[in-house]
């Protein structure tokens, strides 16, 4: 959830937000920012790989979008967003999980591990 009025207005369980946030966001504003990384987003500086499902109604696809779109176009923090077509909230197909799984490993090599990739004679 990368903003908690967003969520409120359009996740599958509504109440739930109502009751974390003990109220509707007109009456509750600062709980409301608060709980929003929105608004802290400045701060952020660590490399970030966000997995979604396109079809996700808990926590929709707009928030890591709008999550993407600060980090990488405006604080140019290194980010990638991969929306995973007919997946909701968790991945169900085989093969996106295991595409996730490739794309984590090469993430965490990458940006954790610090490993170069070696290219081949084929790559470009």
């Amino acid at each position: 959830v990368f903003d908690t009025v967003l969520q409120w207005l359009i996740e599958d369980t509504p109440g739930h937000v109502i009751n974390f946030s003990r109220g509707f966001p007109w009456s509750k504003t600062s709980t409301m920012r608060q709980s929003s990384p929105l608004y802290s987003i400045h701060n952020a500086r660590t490399p970030t790989l966000i997995h979604v499902g396109a079809r996700d109604e808990r926590v929709p696809a707009a928030h890591s979008r709008g999550l993407y779109r600060a980090l990488k176009d405006y604080l140019r923090v290194p980010a990638e967003l991969v929306i995973y077509p007919g997946e909701g909230h968790g991945l169900r197909k085989r093969s996106h999980r295991h595409a996730k799984m490739l794309w984590d490993i090469a993430w965490f090599d990458h940006y954790v591990l610090k490993k170069t990739r070696k290219r081949s004679k084929h790559t470009d």
